[in-house]
């Protein structure tokens, strides 16, 4: 039986990219934020950001799908340019409607090429307020969703070294988010330190296909869906090499997969899946994006689950139930 092509139950064709290359699925992501020392207005607000850029990295070509604007309140307009920088629309669309948008067809970008792009009239930060007047952080999140593409023959999502059957399968991890985006003394202006969380892979090779998070609504356990819109957390995501999956922190709503019915709002992310080895770790870091009530009162905890979810590939013949 062929290794390379081991799947034993019925499936959809298998993404591929060109032949002599390989695809590591990838967010690049434009921070417009800034840390102001008191209250006032948004640095930002109203401002016309021409022609800002996202350098890529020079080791890949960079294939971009999607773009997402987080949170999602703009009201300004956006214009995307080519890799050229020609306008890819005949004029700047509305905000509202550049939140969440594909690009088709694809578009390449080179290596340590750039993803241009204008904001007009900026108006969609969220603000973060540390004690009684200040400081205040502004933040938003442009993200360039694709895969960066490297030649070679790696086929990624990688096989596995024995034959299996794919069985639906979730790691679901509770965690307490109880500290701020700022360090105290807040008049420090200094970011608070990721914090990292490893969740093993146990008993066989696990393929991650999304993320999707829920949080406690404090009356006995009961759950509801994350807020999709809502800023919470950031999240860096390491592959099964601890490779960066985005280039920076990117705020868990732009990956979080909504759970209440056919309400799947966004593509998942990764895409295309990646492979984590049978014990081995899913590696992320977690960045707050709490504030504190007024007074600099603790901010209040909140308990959430993540749920990395996919596939796990459960041997042939294994106790687990592989069948052939």
């Amino acid at each position: 039986m062929n290794q390379a092509a081991n799947l034993m139950c019925p499936v959809e064709e298998q993404y591929r990219p060109p032949t002599g290359y390989y695809d590591f699925p990838f967010i690049y992501i434009q921070p417009i934020e800034e840390i102001v020392a008191a209250a006032g207005a948004d640095p930002f607000l109203g401002r016309d950001l021409k022609l800002q850029q996202r350098t890529l990295q020079g080791d890949s070509i960079f294939v971009l799908r999607k773009v997402s604007r987080f949170p999602v309140d703009a009201e300004d307009t956006f214009m995307l340019y080519t890799p050229e920088q020609n306008q890819r629309f005949s004029d700047a669309i509305d905000g509202r409607s550049a939140t969440v948008f594909p690009i088709v067809p694809e578009a390449l970008y080179p290596p340590s090429g750039s993803v241009y792009f204008d904001i007009n009239d900026y108006a969609s930060s969220t603000a973060l307020a540390f004690g009684q007047g200040g400081p205040i952080f502004y933040t938003n999140q442009i993200l360039f969703q694709g895969v960066r593409r490297f030649p070679g023959e790696i086929i990624n999502p990688a096989p596995s070294s024995y034959d299996y059957t794919e069985k639906p399968f979730q790691y679901r991890v509770g965690f307490t988010l109880s500290w701020t985006y700022l360090d105290t003394p807040y008049a420090g202006l200094s970011p608070a330190a990721p914090r990292r969380f490893v969740v093993p892979v146990n008993d066989h090779d696990f393929e991650l296909q999304r993320i999707s998070v829920v949080q406690s609504d404090g009356s006995g356990g009961t759950e509801v869906v994350n807020n999709i819109d809502s800023p919470s957390f950031r999240m860096m995501l390491y592959d099964h090499d601890e490779r960066q999956l985005v280039n920076e922190p990117v705020n868990i709503a732009a990956l979080n997969q909504s759970m209440r019915g056919n309400g799947r709002l966004f593509p998942a992310f990764p895409v295309p899946p990646i492979i984590y080895r049978a014990n081995s770790q899913i590696m992320y870091d977690i960045t707050s994006l709490l504030d504190d009530p007024a007074g600099a009162a603790p901010p209040t905890a909140v308990d959430y689950s993540i749920m990395f979810q996919g596939v796990r590939r459960i041997a042939v013949g294994s106790r687990y139930g592989g069948t052939v």
